[in-house]
């Protein structure tokens, strides 16, 4: 009897020790993986948290817009939509996310469809929508402006030229800087929005054509733009250039080591530009991703070729966090994410969202939490929304 008991004694040990391994190694309810490092039972993967949202959005959507009202509330806007046809519809519908219920509502809707277009919410509480292409991929020099006190969207001033697969950026004082971008050409020339006087002004010209391509409000207020190319089609661009907005000027900034469309640009604490992913086109009809990043130095005019991220990433998003590193999340089949820290120049796996997700957008909140929205998945469009708490 003492051997039989002490048998089960040792069996039910085991069977403890079984569920224990098996639940440690179970996928935590965030959507991010527990994965241990093996060291001490600690994680290898970064603290924080995305939270798939209960209330999603009637529309689903990607290329689109996604702004930060002045009263808290978030609004996605326009893009690529979602239909049964073979054509893929263009929206102009906008919905409003308000934080205190999580609930989505409709606002006015636009007078134009609009997909890979631009905007931003005015300094007065308006939001300015710039160009982009309808449902025909024809590319659009009109914009919008909606009203917070309506609801209602109004045309707003014609730009000089038509464009989509730009870039614009609101600078210090409020104005607009709109540039390069695409119609039967990749365009050079620029124009700001004067939302005072709502009237546009033409620009001087970068020194070569730019589409796809990033545009980064530097701290001394000066814009740098980066690289460039039309989609997967050649010719691209590994130089950047620097706006000086007083003087109406443009000076050369260098080149980084590859040409480079569909990357993303985070303006680092220490003034610092870090450049990462994206593409250089495409090769035997596949798309060439790219892992690599790169930092441009504005005090120095230099680029440094920083440590390269895990994966390969186009059609991804990337955020500074309020401690100074830098989130990178998704890309075109992936819903994993990882962290740059700039003080060691390396990165960190972070928490997978609950989604795939490209051609998504991401919006730092007040409450220092971080909204992901909508974009591609892998099988269909996305109408979700993730919080990142990190």
């Amino acid at each position: 009897m003492r051997r039989f008991r002490t048998a089960l004694a040792i069996l039910v040990s085991l069977a403890v020790l079984s569920v224990v391994a098996c639940s440690s190694g179970a996928a935590s309810p965030d959507g991010g993986d527990s994965q241990s490092s093996g060291s001490g039972g600690q994680s290898s993967i970064a603290p924080g948290q995305f939270t798939l949202q209960q209330e999603f959005m009637t529309d689903a959507r990607r290329d689109h817009v996604l702004v930060l009202l002045n009263d808290g509330r978030v609004m996605s806007i326009a893009g690529k939509g979602k239909g049964a046809t073979q054509r893929t519809p263009i929206l102009q519908t906008a919905e409003i996310w308000d934080p205190a219920t999580g609930v989505w509502q409709y606002t006015g809707e636009m007078a134009e469809k609009r997909e890979i277009f631009t905007g931003h919410t005015l300094n007065d509480g308006r939001v300015l929508v710039l160009g982009g292409a309808d449902n025909r991929h024809e590319p659009l020099d009109s914009t919008e402006i909606w009203a917070p006190a309506t609801g209602i969207w109004t045309k707003g001033p014609d730009m000089a030229e038509n464009r989509w697969k730009h870039a614009s950026v609101k600078l210090p004082d409020g104005r607009v800087l709109v540039n390069g971008g695409s119609d039967l050409r990749l365009f050079t020339e620029g124009e700001i929005f004067n939302p005072v006087t709502d009237t546009f002004t033409d620009i001087a010209e970068m020194s070569e054509p730019r589409a796809r391509h990033t545009l980064t409000v530097l701290q001394d207020g000066r814009v740098l733009a980066v690289g460039g190319g039309q989609d997967v089609k050649p010719p691209f661009t590994a130089t950047a250039e620097i706006y000086d907005v007083a003087m109406d000027s443009w000076t050369s900034a260098g080149s980084m080591s590859t040409n480079r469309t569909q990357h993303t640009a985070t303006l680092l604490d220490d003034g610092r530009v870090l450049i990462s992913g994206g593409s250089t086109g495409s090769e035997n009809g596949s798309i060439n991703r790219l892992d690599s990043a790169e930092i441009y130095d504005p005090a120095n005019n230099t680029w440094t070729i920083a440590a390269p991220m895990s994966v390969t990433r186009t059609g991804h998003a990337a955020v500074k966090l309020a401690d100074g590193r830098v989130l990178v999340v998704g890309g075109i089949g992936l819903k994993s994410t990882e962290i740059y820290d700039p003080s060691t120049n390396s990165w960190s796996p972070g928490r997978d969202m609950n989604e795939d997700r490209s051609y998504f957008k991401i919006l730092a909140l007040p409450d220092g939490t971080y909204m992901i929205n909508a974009g591609q998945r892998t099988d269909t469009l996305s109408n979700t929304t993730e919080l990142y708490k990190p």
